[in-house]
């Protein structure tokens, strides 16, 4: 096994092995708190992001990132 195989098996198991991927409605918090979103611009997209679980090949395609943009594009 090799030094950095070592390194990386030690940083897992020091999070406990609790790790996760970043979320679309990580990212729309971030870009809501980074303009100031009003609490119905806030909500509104939320509701947009819900909708957008219901197209799967969309958000498997597209990055978490991406799909939080653009529901916050649509809100404002």
């Amino acid at each position: 096994m090799s030094e950095m195989h070592q390194v990386e098996l030690k940083i897992l198991e020091c999070l406990n092995y609790d790790i996760q991927y970043p979320t679309s409605y990580q990212f729309y918090e971030l870009f809501c708190n980074l303009i100031k979103a009003s609490h119905v611009h806030r909500t509104f997209g939320q509701f947009i992001l819900e909708l957008a679980l219901l197209a799967r090949a969309m958000v498997l395609s597209k990055k978490p990132s991406l799909i939080a943009f653009g529901a916050l594009y649509l809100v404002c």
